[in-house]
């Protein structure tokens, strides 16, 4: 920016112009440089590939047997893990259609697993009866029976074979 002295008016500097024969020569010059940049960007790339390679090759056979130890070791403590997850699932799904629970599925995902023991079955069991003691409404009730409001007294029939019944009788006259 021109600098403005006292009382003088700042000098206005020409804009500069250049030949075309010039841009075309900055131009092939910058292309040049670019091409340089990304042939050194991918030889630095390589060397470091390659720097790596080297380390893993120096490791020695003892740390890369550990580390793949400690790797397998994860993975079957993840799959004990699992297993014992979908044993207690099973043993509560049965448990479960055992006590009449309407939705076994749900009384699974309702459960405080916390409470369930892998290795004790019983601790199922206390567990289900106590979450359907909380929520009652788990558990399959009769159908009422329709007309009488509720299930059918021993001995009497029921609505539908009483239906049966009066259908046979009209029929015979």
């Amino acid at each position: 920016m021109p600098e403005e002295t006292d009382g003088q008016e700042p000098e206005v500097e020409e804009p500069r112009t250049y030949d075309e024969a010039h841009v075309k020569k900055l131009n092939r010059e910058a292309a040049g440089y670019r091409v340089e940049r990304n042939e050194l960007k991918k030889q630095v790339e390589g060397l470091t590939a390659e720097v790596k390679g080297f380390k893993d090759q120096s490791k020695s056979e003892v740390e890369r047997i550990t580390e793949e130890k400690a790797k397998l070791e994860r993975d079957l403590a993840d799959k004990d893990r699992e297993m014992v997850e979908a044993a207690i699932k099973t043993e509560v799904m049965m448990e479960a259609a055992k006590l009449n629970i309407v939705d076994p599925g749900m009384a699974y995902l309702a459960l405080d697993l916390s409470e369930i023991d892998a290795e004790d079955s019983a601790s199922v069991s206390k567990a289900l009866a106590k979450l359907v003691k909380d929520k009652p409404y788990l558990l399959k009730s009769e159908p009422p029976t329709p007309g009488a409001g509720g299930p059918p007294l021993q001995g009497k029939k029921s609505p539908s074979d009483m239906w049966v019944d009066v259908l046979k009788q009209g029929l015979k006259k």
